[in-house]
């Protein structure tokens, strides 16, 4: 059965995509603690984070530094949707 984040992957179900690459995807959180709550995950299916092999998690890592840094305006930020927060 998917989960929802493979459905997001899939993109069976919408999301705002901040960065994306091969491996991992960053989209901001439906329902933010902060304006630009950014959530990233693999985009290979798995039961718990922890299970990563460690350079996956490190590479995620990278990623999610490379995709959004905070106070930087992305290509897309016009149609935020957490821009009203």
């Amino acid at each position: 059965m998917s989960t929802l984040f493979t459905k997001i992957v899939n993109k069976e179900i919408p999301a705002y995509i901040v960065a994306e690459d091969e491996n991992y995807l960053a989209f901001l959180d439906v329902f933010p603690l902060k304006k630009g709550h950014t959530l990233v995950i693999p985009k290979r299916e798995e039961d718990n984070l922890f299970d990563l092999a460690d350079d996956e998690l490190a590479n995620m890592m990278v990623s999610s530094q490379r995709g959004y840094q905070p106070n930087q305006k992305q290509k897309s930020n016009d149609d935020d949707p957490t821009e009203e927060l």
